[in-house]
C-alpha cells in the first residue's frame, strides 16, 4: 500500500547553538492508499486533489475525528503528472495527452471538463500563468518546450467554443524542465486595479532556473521589433542564431498568439554602448530611455534572468 501524510509546521524550542531548529513538522493525519502511487498533489477550495495513476480522488478533513474523507472522483487520460488549481478551475497533466482543464463546484464537489488539448504530447510539468484577469496555461513537455495554452473564446471555430485547448507559443529550452510554479510579480506597466501578475518559474534537469512572465502589448512589440535588430548586433555565441537556436523543429502543432521573448538575448542591449543603443532605438522607432523601462521592468523582479 501507498501512503498520503499530512502535517502541519509548528514552532518548537531550538536545540542549543542550533537557531535553525525552531520548527518540527507535525503529523496530523495518515492515510493509506489503495489505488496506487500518488503522483500529484493540490488543494482547492479546503479540498485535497490527490492523483493516483489516471484518477483523480477529492478528499477533506473530517475536524471531529481529523480523518480524511472521500467526496468525489474524476478520471482523466492515462497517467496524472502534475495538478494546479486556481479559483474554481484545476489544471490536469497527462503522461501523454498534454493537459486538461476542469471545473470544480465547491456546492456539491464535483470536477467537470471544461476544456483540453487534442495533440498527443508528453507534460512533466504545468501550471497557469496569469496577468490580471487572463488566465493561460503553460507546460513543460519532454521535448524540452515550454507550451502556451489558451481556450480562445475569440476563436470560436478553432477553440470549439472553449473546449479546445489551442497553442499560443511554442518555446524551445536547452533542457527538458521538471517543474514549475507561481510567484507574484510586481506590475509596473499597468494599474494595480486591473489585477495582479504572477511569474513562472521553471526548474530544468541541467540545474537552471527560468522566469516566465506575462508584459504588456505594448512593450511586447517593441522588445519583438529590438530582438530582431539585435540578431545583427551580437555575437552568435557558440555559432547559434539566438532566433533559430529556440525555433522549435519537428514540431506539427498550430499555434495561433505571440512568441515567446528571450529576455537573456534582450538584455545584452544593455550591454552595447550608448551611441548603439540611440541608434538600435530609432531603427524600431523607440528612444533609449523607453526600452531600458520596457528591460528594467521585464529584468528586475527577481534577478533569476540577470
Amino acid at each position: 500500500y501507498h501512503r498520503r501524510v499530512h502535517g502541519e509546521v509548528i514552532k518548537v524550542n531550538p536545540q542549543p547553538g542550533r537557531p535553525w531548529t525552531n520548527h518540527k513538522l507535525k503529523l496530523l493525519v495518515e492515510r493509506k492508499m489503495s489505488h496506487g502511487a500518488v503522483s500529484a498533489l493540490t488543494e482547492i477550495g479546503g479540498t485535497i486533489l490527490v492523483a493516483t495513476g489516471n484518477k483523480l480522488l477529492a478528499y477533506t478533513i473530517n475536524p471531529n475525528n481529523s480523518k480524511l474523507e472521500e467526496k468525489t472522483f474524476h478520471y482523466g487520460q492515462l497517467y496524472t503528472t502534475g495538478l494546479a488549481a486556481i479559483g474554481n478551475f484545476v489544471l490536469v497533466a497527462d503522461v501523454c495527452r498534454s493537459v486538461r482543464l476542469l471545473w470544480y463546484r465547491r456546492h456539491d464537489r464535483t470536477l467537470n471538463l471544461l476544456s483540453r488539448d487534442y495533440n498527443k504530447v508528453e507534460v512533466l510539468a504545468s501550471e497557469f500563468l496569469v496577468d490580471g484577469k487572463a488566465v493561460d496555461i503553460l507546460s513543460c513537455t519532454a521535448s524540452a518546450q515550454l507550451h502556451v495554452l489558451s481556450c480562445m473564446y475569440s476563436k470560436p471555430i478553432e477553440s470549439e467554443e472553449g473546449a479546445k485547448l489551442l497553442h499560443r507559443s511554442v518555446f524551445q529550452l536547452p533542457a527538458r524542465a521538471t517543474a514549475t510554479f507561481r510567484i507574484p510579480v510586481p506590475v509596473r506597466d499597468r494599474p494595480l486595479s486591473e489585477g495582479v501578475r504572477h511569474g513562472n518559474i521553471v526548474l530544468s534537469q541541467d540545474g537552471s532556473v527560468a522566469l516566465v512572465e506575462p508584459i504588456s502589448e505594448a512593450a511586447f512589440r517593441r522588445l519583438v521589433s529590438l530582438r530582431t535588430r539585435l540578431m545583427t548586433r551580437v555575437p552568435h555565441l557558440a555559432g547559434l542564431n539566438p532566433n533559430a537556436f529556440r525555433t522549435v523543429v519537428g514540431n506539427n502543432i498550430t499555434t495561433y498568439g505571440d512568441a515567446i521573448i528571450d529576455a537573456e538575448l534582450l538584455g545584452r542591449y544593455l550591454l552595447l554602448d550608448l551611441a548603439e543603443q540611440d541608434e538600435l532605438a530609432r531603427r524600431v522607432g523607440s528612444s533609449r530611455r523607453a526600452i531600458r523601462e520596457s528591460l528594467e521592468a521585464l529584468l528586475a523582479p527577481s534577478g533569476v534572468l540577470m
